[in-house]
């Protein structure tokens, strides 16, 4: 299955009835969408690092240098 990601114009937004989309906005406005397939998964930073460790990588945080 092919996933369709687009740019929207003002006032065009069509959402799958899966309700599977990320939308991305800017001031208020809608100006990126991607539907997403029974493939994608969506979780945060975190659960992710999770995951990664629970699959037996070493995640650690590597300290801000300015």
């Amino acid at each position: 299955m092919k996933t369709e990601v687009s740019y929207v114009k003002a006032g065009s937004l069509k959402l799958p009835e899966t309700g599977r989309t990320v939308v991305t906005t800017r001031n208020g406005k809608v100006i990126y969408r991607q539907i997403l397939s029974k493939k994608h998964h969506v979780a945060t930073l975190r659960e992710f690092f999770e995951i990664a460790r629970m699959a037996g990588f070493n995640v650690a945080a590597i300290p801000h240098r300015e």
